[in-house]
């Protein structure tokens, strides 16, 4: 972890690239301060010891815009901060809670004042009425994890690694929802005899919870994230029928293919109901959704002291699909061959809690890639496509390098393809992306490096915007950006095998690789690659990427297909943007794209959910803007895979004090003046008119109509 004081504050940012920024006021540092450590500990909150500590006298913190909770250590009620009042803190010990990027823990005596500040990028204020003495706590989210659990090659192996694997999550109570309680997994390794750390024994609670299943991979996999979640014991048994036991119930779960339906709905249950359940603990808050436990009978304060198990029985017993439309889309499913070369990675991927399904598809025929592409996928309602005869002609003049399928897909936001063939609109993941992220997170520095590689003097243009849009954030982000101009193929060899968070390569691509000024460079020929991400913006580059995936880069943007120069420049500057708001790879590219009359050429290889430079408000929104008259609706939803669980406070204007589950849509009307300074707070872009601005350019927009 790194810290780097700034004129106005202090910059921390992990291994995993992930940065805070605390803004300061007449701050003076001093060798101790107020413990965090024991107030962590006296109100249950945070990890056992920060990993960095600074302490000193200030007069004011500015805190980014994220959930900010001040605890009492005499154990009365929690303050949350909140966008819509000002809260004052009485004269008694605090720690407060910031679910940052990088998390923050802060450690003073009262009095204080809390509130919320519009100017600039928004964010909460602290005050006090004179210097006070504060000590600062730091906890990385992206920690390295180095047990490893060995058993054989074989189901029953799986089956032990899967029990073992549920020691990641933190706790049994319903605040097992947060994401900041679900820790990263052991590694699972084949071996000829079985080892589980004493460590991770120890920490795997007795659920009382069972699966049972068939001998057969398959129900493994596909039951992998309701097993991590419950804290279930696996086991295999020959013959028999699939079923959850919870101290002596037996619950039916049918066999394939419902089966894989049923622990996904199983999981989508227990997970939301938890989320309202949590809200009578200390570290719960008011969700949009709690009123769903009066419509189905549940007792929140009973159920948040209740055990795992009986909270399931409980959940079992209810109308679940009677309020399941109240809660948020799941936020991701994995469709993995199950496959016991794919079992390791179900480490990396278990932490966020995927639905996972077999892969299944069809070839896809050039209608299906004609119609998919033309969908206008901006309209909240989209309209019937009609075929364009120029979008037709651009279809058929050239054949993709990569026969494409279409995935059958189950009801997510994101969807990742583990298996063989190369699907359309979801992102194509490789087990060597998932362990590659290890050594990206060993890597010391605090520095995010671009890498902008223009070898196409006609689309310069992208270019210049690009290292605009990167440089935007360069100071707040400590991003440090080379730029290179038609370079030779040992030079571009270099550039991937150096050390970069992202290469932005913008030129052509031929069947013998990338074009450089003096030949073509075959990204398989390289020793490695130690780009973390990349977007090749070149004609058909899917194959170049897959290869980049393989050598040692965790996920990038690729085209299936020849693109017009004109689009690939929108779809790069968008995504080069898009990227230093703290959008993930798929969901960033995947909100470039749709700007262009046929989005599906562009996809995404490797862990599509992989965030390069996270959001000043942790979680960047997608927002729609609907004009009425004199009025306006925003519609906004925050969402990202790795955030699963967390809630948003909206800091609009007539914004309720209630959280709201990341991936559910809210609906704000606002007048002129308060559009006008919702905008000059708003970095991410809008969709207007079904068509995506930025905010400076929305403003002006709005003005001439």
């Amino acid at each position: 972890m790194e810290i780097t004081w700034l004129d106005d504050g202090v910059r921390v940012t992990d291994a995993a690239k992930n940065t805070v920024v605390v803004g300061t006021e007449e701050w003076s540092p001093a060798s101790e301060g107020p413990s965090v450590t024991e107030a962590l500990s006296a109100v249950d909150r945070g990890p056992d010891k920060p990993e960095q500590i600074l302490s000193g006298r200030v007069r004011a913190l500015r805190l980014p815009p994220v959930v900010v909770a001040a605890v009492p250590l005499a154990g009365e009620e929690t303050r949350q901060l909140l966008p819509s009042r000002t809260v004052e803190l009485d004269a008694e010990p605090y720690v407060v809670d910031v679910n940052a990027n990088v998390r923050l823990f802060l450690r003073f005596d009262g009095p204080a004042t809390g509130r919320f500040e519009t100017s600039g990028d928004g964010g909460y204020v602290i005050e006090f009425s004179e210097p006070t003495p504060v000590s600062m706590g730091f906890e990385s989210l992206g920690e390295v994890v180095e047990d490893t659990v060995t058993v054989s090659e074989t189901t029953d192996g799986v089956a032990t690694a899967l029990t073992a694997l549920s020691a990641a999550n933190d706790t049994t109570s319903p605040d097992r929802t947060w994401p900041t309680t679900r820790d990263e997994p052991p590694r699972i390794e084949f071996g000829g005899s079985t080892d589980v750390p004493a460590a991770v024994a120890a920490d795997r609670p007795d659920t009382g919870i069972e699966l049972v299943v068939p001998d057969d991979l398959r129900y493994l996999f596909t039951g992998a994230s309701l097993v991590h979640y419950l804290g279930a014991e696996v086991s295999v048994k020959p013959g028999a029928e699939p079923a959850l036991r919870i101290e002596g119930r037996r619950e039916p779960l049918g066999g394939l293919p419902s089966y894989q339906h049923r622990t996904a709905e199983l999981l989508t249950r227990c997970f939301y109901l938890d989320c309202v359940a949590r809200s009578a603990g200390p570290h719960g808050g008011q969700l949009s959704v709690v009123d769903v436990f009066d419509d189905l009978g549940l007792d929140v304060d009973r159920l948040y002291e209740a055990s795992l198990a009986e909270r399931v029985e409980t959940y079992l017993d209810v109308e679940f699909r009677q309020v399941r439309d109240r809660f948020p889309e799941w936020h991701l499913s994995m469709y993995v061959a199950p496959t016991f070369d794919h079992v390791p990675t179900l480490s990396h991927l278990l932490q966020q809690l995927p639905h996972f399904f077999l892969p299944e598809s069809h070839d896809l025929t050039e209608s299906e890639w004609l119609e998919l592409s033309s969908n206008d996928t901006f309209a909240r309602d989209p309209p019937d496509p009609e075929p364009d005869p120029d979008a037709l002609q651009r279809v058929t003049r050239e054949v993709s390098n990569v026969d494409l399928v279409q995935p059958e897909l189950g009801s997510s936001r994101e969807h990742g393809w583990l298996a063989d063939d190369v699907p359309i609109e979801v992102f194509k993941a490789f087990p060597e992306a998932y362990e590659n992220r290890r050594k990206y997170l060993a890597r010391e520095g605090s520095e995010l490096t671009v890498a902008a590689v223009l070898n196409n003097a006609d689309m310069r243009a992208e270019h210049d915007h690009a290292i605009e849009h990167y440089e935007l954030r360069a100071d707040e982000l400590n991003i440090d950006i080379t730029i290179r101009e038609n370079i030779s193929v040992a030079e571009l060899a270099r550039t991937f095998e150096a050390t970069h968070d992202l290469v932005h390569f913008i030129g052509h691509r031929e069947s013998a690789g990338l074009e450089c000024a003096d030949g073509y460079l075959p990204t398989a020929s390289l020793s490695e690659s130690n780009a973390r991400t990349f977007f090749l913006n070149a004609c058909g580059s899917y194959p170049e990427g897959e290869a980049l995936i393989r050598k040692g880069s965790i996920a990038g943007g690729v085209t299936f297909e020849s693109v017009l120069d004109s689009e690939a420049a929108r779809v790069g500057t968008t995504f080069a943007r898009l990227m230093v708001l703290g959008f993930s790879v798929k969901r960033g590219l995947d909100y470039a794209r749709r700007q262009l009359l046929m989005p599906k050429d562009y996809a995404v290889v490797g862990d599509g959910t992989h965030v390069l430079a996270q959001s000043d408000a942790l979680v960047p929104p997608t927002r729609w803007l609907f004009r009425d008259g004199d009025q306006f609706r925003i519609l906004a939803d925050n969402y990202e895979p790795w955030a699963h669980g967390s809630y948003m406070q909206s800091t609009l204007v007539g914004g309720t004090d209630r959280r709201h589950l990341l991936g559910h849509e809210r609906v704000y009307t606002v007048d002129w003046s308060e559009l006008q300074e919702y905008l000059d707070t708003a970095q991410a872009p809008i969709v207007y008119e079904e068509q995506l601005w930025w905010p400076d350019e929305l403003r002006q927009e709005l003005r001439r109509g």
